[in-house]
């Protein structure tokens, strides 16, 4: 008998589980803040970034959010990949990789980048509170030219409440 008890308040944990966290989880009020942008800590590519600012800061969770970007590069910035990871704590939460070119006309810039200074905006939707696990984040982003040599590693906090 204390075993069919045991049985039947595990299916009734688990049925308040899938029944009640999603609909906590698409109900809460979501939030996304970035901390301070670094270089990473190694080799972080030769374009230098003087500014990297997120709005609104902080951004509901399914807004839109704008990333401005600021600096310098001393050579074109053409045909290659962005790579972007995003971690919480020691485990992979997203990893994602495309075209430099794509990456570069998403924000409004011209792909070749020519060299000089260069500001651009780069816009995008976050997701819905449903698909964002509230916690501490830390994402690193990289750019890489055709023969992979790294031109632009940042790395920033993300954090989800």
């Amino acid at each position: 008998m204390n075993g069919l008890r045991a049985i039947c308040q595990t299916v009734l944990l688990a049925l308040a589980l899938v029944l009640v966290l999603p609909s906590y989880a698409s109900a809460r009020t979501c939030a996304v803040s970035a901390g301070a942008w670094s270089a990473c800590d190694d080799d972080s590519g030769n374009v230098a970034v003087a500014s990297l600012t997120f709005t609104p800061q902080p951004a509901p969770c399914g807004a839109r959010l704008d990333v401005r970007v600021k600096g310098h590069t001393p050579t074109p910035l053409e045909h290659g990949t962005v790579h972007m990871r995003v971690m919480m704590g020691p485990f992979m939460a997203r990893e994602l990789s495309g075209d430099l070119c794509a990456a570069l006309r998403a924000g409004g810039a011209p792909c070749p980048l020519p060299a000089g200074d260069f500001a651009y905006t780069i816009g995008t939707d976050l997701p819905a509170a449903a698909a964002m696990p509230a916690g501490r984040y830390r994402v690193e982003y990289r750019a890489q030219d055709e023969r992979g040599q790294t031109r632009l590693c940042l790395q920033f906090p993300l954090i989800v409440s």
